[in-house]
């Protein structure tokens, strides 16, 4: 039985800002501004060592596109918290949190419930994934084009 090592292409084709508007159109104005632009040029690079057209086909842009809004929010969210909130160590704390679903909501003495287990991605290398909805999406895409170890047997 012949064993062949497949070769994925590594090289990708152009993404721009304007391919990546046209999926998340919520990060126009955002990219519009010089921070914004730069931001998104520092992310396309590792999107693009992590997305390769050539596993992802007709998928690619899509792919580029939810790694890129991931990092950008996990961005967004460190960027946010003011200097006040930063300055205090339950302030530096506080930029760790993670989303879940409320299960519950008290008023009296505020109490909130997250259940995280309906939000999470399970898997060793789903972690950072799970910090945003666009990294859970990218995470369960990902997983669907990743080569059999880059070996297939024909028998």
């Amino acid at each position: 039985m012949p064993v062949y090592k497949t070769n994925v292409r590594r090289s990708n084709p152009t993404f721009t800002k304007p391919t990546f508007v046209l999926y998340f159109p919520n990060f126009t104005n955002f990219l519009a501004t010089d921070q914004g632009g730069r931001i998104f040029d520092e992310y396309k690079p590792i999107a693009n060592q992590k997305v390769l057209e050539g596993a992802w086909g007709v998928e690619w842009k899509y792919g580029m596109s939810l790694c890129i809004a991931h990092y950008l929010v996990i961005w967004a969210r460190t960027a946010k918290i003011d200097k006040t909130i930063g300055a205090s160590l339950s302030g530096v704390a506080s930029m760790g949190n993670q989303d879940g679903l409320l299960t519950s909501w008290s008023v009296g003495e505020v109490s909130k419930s997250y259940d995280h287990s309906k939000t999470m991605l399970e898997g060793p290398d789903a972690a950072f994934w799970n910090q945003t909805p666009f990294g859970r999406t990218f995470y369960t895409l990902w997983k669907q084009h990743q080569p059999n170890d880059g070996i297939f047997v024909v028998t």
